[in-house]
């Protein structure tokens, strides 16, 4: 199923704004399974991946759609999985 997980916010996409699809992905999502300050944020302490695309993707959801042409670092866990900045 992992191959149809951004399905969702493409059926999200004519009813939501992307910042708010963004916001239920991660800040509601961390509130719903009591883990806020947890997940969803960028703080310490945080238990977060860390994703850069080559624009922002809350002007296009495009961009989160098509992961292999715009998405260029990824961070699991404070390890680099993805680096393909510079």
């Amino acid at each position: 199923m992992h191959k149809y997980q951004l399905r969702e916010f493409e059926l999200r996409a004519p009813f939501q704004t992307p910042l708010e699809i963004w916001r239920s992905a991660t800040v509601h999502a961390a509130d719903l399974f009591r883990m806020s300050g947890l997940v969803g944020a960028i703080q310490t302490h945080a238990y977060a991946d860390l994703l850069i695309y080559d624009r922002n993707p809350v002007d296009d959801l495009q961009v989160v759609m098509n992961p292999q042409e715009h998405l260029r670092f990824i961070s699991k866990a404070g390890v680099i999985a993805k680096n393909t900045l510079g």
